[in-house]
């Protein structure tokens, strides 16, 4: 150790520098970053009038990759074949899941059916185009009220509506949590998006 303090006792001790051996390693659990996000947002979408569209957009676009990520997550470590199916379409990989989970999928009701939605919403975003929509029928007056909707995509309209995008983020939780359950995993790792070790050692 080397002291450079010299004739002036407020210059600080210098100390030579040591190497020291770093070993770190965490498995990241993106699923439940994207469950995070989606209830991050469909809380902001609560909480305020302007801009909860595009908070209620992202909560539904978030629950769709998380159920996406955590089906990968049980398929990795259930499915023997997994890596032969990785690519086909969410709706397909829920159904074998369900399948060799034992559970009950019936695509006609909730919340099986709020997949098909969402994923309709994912594949319109991801894919994302220019389009026109059509509104053409009878009203009963000629005034426009100041922000009403008198033409909306159907995406547009689970967007707008609090109520509907809140089942929807709920039926994919339950959905995650359905197939956690009969996986046998623990439901705080559902909400816990990392966790890891290291050591730090001097060097020989």
């Amino acid at each position: 150790m080397e002291d450079v303090r010299g004739s002036n006792p407020l210059t600080p001790t210098l100390i030579m520098d040591e190497t020291y051996v770093l070993k770190a390693q965490k498995e990241i659990r993106t699923y439940a970053y994207l469950i995070m996000a989606s209830y991050d947002s469909l809380e902001k979408a609560r909480q305020i009038e302007e801009g909860s569209f595009y908070q209620r957009l992202s909560a539904l676009l978030f629950s769709a990759f998380a159920l996406e990520a955590f089906m990968n997550h049980i398929g990795e470590r259930k499915i023997e074949f997994w890596e032969d199916i990785e690519t086909i379409n969410p709706l397909s990989k829920l159904r074998i899941i369900y399948h060799y989970m034992g559970l009950d999928f019936d695509s006609s009701k909730r919340p099986i059916q709020t997949v098909k939605k969402i994923n309709k919403l994912r594949n319109f975003m991801v894919h994302g185009k220019t389009i026109w929509v059509k509104n053409e029928g009878y009203r009963k007056t000629s005034t426009y009220q100041k922000g009403e909707k008198l033409v909306e995509a159907k995406w547009e309209r689970l967007c707008n509506d609090q109520k509907e995008s809140e089942e929807a983020v709920e039926d994919i939780k339950s959905i995650i949590n359905n197939i956690a359950d009969v996986a046998g995993i623990d439901k705080l790792m559902l909400y816990s998006p990392s966790s890891g070790s290291f050591t730090i050692g001097k060097k020989t």
